[in-house]
Formats: C-alpha cells, sequence, structure tokens
C-alpha cells in the first residue's frame, strides 16, 4: 500500500513573463516547483553554510542545465567576477567586474568571449581564483538563452530548407533546349503538311 504524502500550501511568486516563456519550451513551472521542492536542501542537511558549499551546490546545478544548452546550442550567464590589475608597486591600475557565461559545449567563457576559462569542470578553481558572484536569475536568463537559442534555430531551419529545394530542383532532369518558339511552330505545320 503506498503511503500517501502530506501536501503543505506554500506560495511562490514567479514572473509572469518567464511562466509563458517556459511553457513554450514544454516547461510546466507548477510542476518543476513541486518536484524542486520535494528534494532535500543542503541547508536541511547543515547548520553552516560557506560560500564553498554554495559554489559546489552552484556547480553541480550548472552541470544540470548543460543538457539544456546543449539540446538548443545555447549560451547563459552563469556569474560575474570582479577583478583588479596592479602594477609592480601594488597599486590598482585597472579594476571592473566581466560577465561569465557557459555555452553548449560547457566552457566557461567572458562575456565578450575573449577570456576562456575552462570548462565545467574547472568551475571550483574559477570560484577560488577570482571574486565571483553567482547570477541570481539563471532560471530566467535559462528560459531567454533557450528562446533566443531556438528562433536562430528556426531561421537556420528556413536557410535549410531553401537550399533542400534548390539541390531538390537541381535533380530535377533539365529540359532540352529548343529554337525560338516561332520556329518550332513553323516545324510543326512542316511536319503536318508533309504528313498529309
Amino acid at each position: 500500500m503506498k503511503k500517501e504524502r502530506k501536501k503543505e500550501k506554500l506560495t511562490l511568486s514567479v514572473d509572469k513573463e518567464v511562466v509563458e516563456k517556459a511553457k513554450k519550451l514544454g516547461i510546466n513551472i507548477s510542476d518543476l516547483t513541486e518536484k524542486v521542492l520535494a528534494k532535500a536542501t543542503i541547508t536541511k542537511d547543515r547548520e553552516v553554510v560557506s560560500m564553498d558549499d554554495i559554489y559546489q551546490f552552484y556547480w553541480k546545478t550548472l552541470k544540470l542545465i548543460l543538457p539544456w544548452l546543449r539540446k538548443f546550442h545555447a549560451t547563459v550567464l552563469i556569474g560575474f567576477y570582479e577583478y583588479e590589475e596592479k602594477n609592480d608597486k601594488g597599486e590598482v591600475i585597472e579594476s571592473g567586474s566581466e560577465f561569465i557565461k557557459m555555452d553548449y559545449n560547457g566552457w566557461l567563457v567572458s562575456g565578450d568571449y575573449n577570456d576562456i576559462f575552462g570548462d565545467i569542470r574547472d568551475f571550483p578553481t574559477i570560484t577560488k581564483l577570482k571574486m565571483f558572484e553567482i547570477n541570481s536569475n539563471l532560471f530566467k536568463d535559462l528560459i531567454d538563452a533557450l528562446l533566443e537559442a531556438s528562433e536562430k534555430n528556426k531561421e537556420m531551419i528556413r536557410e535549410l530548407e531553401m537550399y533542400k529545394r534548390v539541390f531538390e530542383a537541381l535533380e530535377e532532369p533539365i529540359p532540352k533546349k529548343r529554337g525560338r518558339p516561332d520556329e518550332a511552330k513553323k516545324e510543326v505545320e512542316k511536319r503536318k503538311i508533309k504528313k498529309k
């Protein structure tokens, strides 16, 4: 006999636009939320949670979204880091922040793709070397990235369909070249006369 789990009422707010976009991708937010809340969380298991714990948990999360990125050939923003460049005297000569994205191959790259930090296996090292901040809008940004990639995929299909039609047309027999239509008419008339 299957034991029925007692459900507890919980109110969760999700941006309506995100819900609609998720539906286009076939993601049911209600079902997804229930599944997520049914899983044990790190905060239930531990009294003290360090940044290393957060990074490890986030790394596991990134590994779970990688198949989605591969399916759509998408790239998503996963976080930011702050940097400082110092001269020989230890003076800051440049500082700023940079996006880090994860692409469909699992590569972790800067926002402008100038720097490649490694692949997803290197994520724990990256968080230790840089002042790394996770993307608190990861779900929304993932949905947006998947839909954007889907639109690019549609455009690629349209181009491929055009090429397919061109190549199909090339397979059709090419009609034999004939003279001018008025000459062809005269030739037909001559043949009719000869037959009589």
